[in-house]
């Protein structure tokens, strides 16, 4: 069970930030559908996971122990076993969130097109998220990541 990773990335305030900068205003019947629900929810996850694993480095050069990966480590689990789980995990989201994608974009794509456009900014925010550990100073990563997208 994950609980905290996604709210310590900062995605829900960066997606606050977003949609009063661009004017998105779900409605109540959007933000209430149990596919939607579901759907935020597995981005917040995905954010967290990515968190977590590509943060990885700086959590063993610095000490830092508040990764689900060190906590898993610090229970037992060896470092390529923790960091198997995740990928797995990890994976796993990905096609999830794809197929919610399809599923609210076929039922409230268009009808309702400020759908599409939050859709579009959460899929942009976690995209462009392998970049933010490759480009910072931080996270040690300059040449270790390379999206790929195939």
């Amino acid at each position: 069970m994950r609980l905290l990773p996604a709210e310590e990335a900062g995605f829900g305030n960066f997606l606050n930030i977003i949609t009063i900068l661009e004017c998105i205003d779900l409605p109540e019947v959007i933000q209430c559908n149990p596919v939607f629900t579901v759907w935020f929810d597995i981005a917040q996850k995905l954010f967290g996971l990515m968190n977590d694993v590509l943060g990885l480095q700086k959590d063993l050069l610095y000490g830092e122990e508040d990764g689900i990966i060190m906590f898993k480590m610090r229970k037992g689990t060896s470092l390529n076993d923790a960091v198997d789980e995740e990928l797995k995990l990890l994976g796993d989201y990905v096609k999830d969130d794809m197929e919610l994608i399809k599923s609210l974009l076929t039922e409230f794509g268009e009808q309702y097109v400020q759908v599409a456009t939050f859709v579009k900014f959460v899929d942009a925010a976690l995209h462009g998220y392998p970049y933010t550990f490759r480009d910072s100073i931080k996270y040690g990563m300059k040449d270790q990541i390379r999206v790929d997208y195939k």
